[in-house]
Parts: structure tokens; sequence; C-alpha cells
């Protein structure tokens, strides 16, 4: 019989697939509900072996943001001291999202941000030492980056935050703080 740490465990990576796009909705639901039946060790290590291992966060430190954020007709804020996770979901439905990361720790390589704001508003800032790469697209609406670069690199930085997503009757801003 496995322990219930063994069983969330595995519920917790399931959840991270499923937020990082790796698994389906339908698939998710399936192997959640497989994994709440398990009835040995094998089977839940069965449910996440074909699924990438995660990377380490030694280097790391601090809470671990949700790698899901939504707002559906009220407001969410989050900022201070935490990590950022390798890709992060925002959903606004007429709410208001406020993300304040001059405070949080981002692991080398990209940072995925994608954004889907619906007659809402999502304010995101950055620390100065990130580099940015914005590609939002606006419908009556705007989808804006201030300050550094908004463009593609030629190489890729260690550091860096790729913003994607769409912006409908919304305003999406993105505030970068000026490096250095």
């Amino acid at each position: 019989m496995p322990t219930s740490d063994d069983r969330e465990a595995t519920v917790s990576r399931l959840a991270d697939a499923y937020s990082q796009g790796i698994l389906t909705t339908g698939e998710y639901e399936a192997r959640l509900t497989e994994a709440y039946q398990a009835t040995d060790s094998a089977a839940l290590v069965n449910l996440t072996a074909d699924l990438p291992v995660p990377a380490s966060s030694t280097a790391l430190s601090g809470p671990t943001m949700s790698p899901r954020i939504s707002a559906l007709m009220g407001s969410v804020e989050r900022g201070g001291s935490m990590v950022v996770p390798e890709r992060l979901q925002i959903r606004a439905i007429m709410g208001n999202v406020e993300l304040d990361l001059r405070d949080a720790e981002f692991a080398d390589g990209i940072t995925e941000i994608n954004i889907r704001a619906i007659f809402s508003n999502v304010e995101i800032w950055l620390p100065g030492y990130v580099e940015v790469e914005s590609e939002g697209r606006a419908i009556m609406g705007s989808f804006t980056h201030s300050v550094g670069n908004a463009g593609r690199w030629d190489d890729e930085p260690e550091v860096a935050v790729r913003i994607t997503g769409r912006a409908i009757g919304a305003n999406v801003e993105i505030f970068e703080e000026e490096a250095g």
C-alpha cells in the first residue's frame, strides 16, 4: 500500500505536468483518478514514468509560487520573496492581476509566462537583471512592455523571461526595472 506522502508526490507531479501543458485535461483527470485508486507504489511510479524529470531548484530558496494565477471577476496580488516556476499561466476574466516579481528568484534559462486576459487588467513588474521577450497580442486592448529589450534574443541569455499571450478588451502591462 503506498504511503499518503507517495500518493501526494505523484498527484503533485501530475499537476505540474498538467499546468505545463504536458498532459491534456483528460489525461490528467484519468491519471489523477488512478493515483487515488492505486493499491501499490509501483502503480504510482507508472503514472509518472513517461513525464519529464522535474528540474532541480536546489540553488533557489524560498516558497515557490503556484504555476497558475487566476482572477475571475476579482483581484489577485502577488509579491515579495518567492521562486517563480519555469512556466507560469495567468488567466484574468473581468478581473485584476498584479504580480510584483522584483524580489523573486528565477531559475537559470528561460521562464515562460503566458497571459490570457479578457476585459481585465494584468500588471507584471520584473527585476532589471532578467532579459525580457514580450510577444503578446491585443484585440480592443493593449499589451505593452516598458523599458528593456522587447525583441528576440540573438543568444540565449542566462536568466530570461518570455511573455506571450492575448489581451481581449484588456490591458496587459509589463514593467522592467532599469538594470544595475
